[in-house]
């Protein structure tokens, strides 16, 4: 879990904090070699490393980084989903909605190479949820410098950042490559696109239905006009 922090219970023979901890790998090592250990916390801006026979919750501590002694293949948090109404009135009903009590944090699911950064998704491959008609319009897009004999496309789809790509014809220069988040992609006007789309980078589950519901800090994305279903699918594919 990352920017969270177990409420760890009392491990015997331990005296937490454990002092000039690498990362949180290594925290984890620890754990992992410690008899009882169950949870553990480790906090990168001291170099501190917590233990604890087990957890009585989640709470949000940003930078922290907290997790089991083993690691499991499929974590619950990857498929389980709220047994209760959630989002609930207070933060902490809205952790015990959940099986194992605490909210999934971000990117908890998704793989991590060697570097603990998102890794490619082997096993999901990215899903183009648009083509050139509204992908082409998108602006705020950035050049990229592409390796030779790959395309515009082939390198967003490596490339977990990119969720939209455009080839653009610039005159002389040929075909230059554009990608990015992408905004204003429903405007009328946009660059000269020779060919454009937006991808899907994973998978996702609904885990609450917000119908009627005002959710506050968005940010605009573009005016929906009389077609409600198409917009819908456009918002969510913005979204995603």
């Amino acid at each position: 879990l990352r920017d969270a922090r177990y409420l760890l219970t009392h491990l015997d023979h331990v005296t937490n904090p454990i002092e000039n901890v690498f990362d949180f790998l290594e925290c984890q090592m620890l754990c992992s070699k410690t008899a009882g250990c169950g949870r553990f916390v480790y906090s990168p801006s001291e170099l501190f490393c917590y233990l604890g026979a087990g957890d009585q919750g989640v709470v949000d501590a940003k930078g922290a980084v907290s997790g089991p002694a083993v690691c499991p293949e499929d974590p619950a948090a990857c498929h389980q989903l709220p047994t209760a109404p959630f989002p609930a009135e207070t933060p902490e009903a809205s952790q015990r909605a959940w099986p194992m009590n605490y909210t999934p944090t971000l990117l908890q699911c998704w793989p991590l190479n060697a570097n603990v950064q998102p890794a490619y998704c082997k096993s999901h491959p990215p899903v183009t949820l648009e083509k050139s008609t509204h992908a082409g319009r998108c602006q705020t897009l950035h050049l990229v410098d592409l390796p030779e004999a790959e395309s515009c496309g082939q390198n967003c789809a490596g490339n977990l950042l990119c969720s939209s790509w455009q080839e653009r014809s610039e005159g002389r220069r040929g075909l230059s490559c554009y990608q990015g988040l992408g905004e204003a992609c429903f405007g009328s006007e946009g660059p000269e696109v020779v060919d454009a789309g937006r991808l899907q980078h994973g998978q996702y589950r609904v885990i609450a239905e917000l119908k009627g519901v005002q959710l506050m800090g968005l940010s605009f994305g573009f005016a929906a006009g009389s077609q409600q279903e198409q917009a819908i699918k456009r918002c969510r594919d913005i979204c995603l």
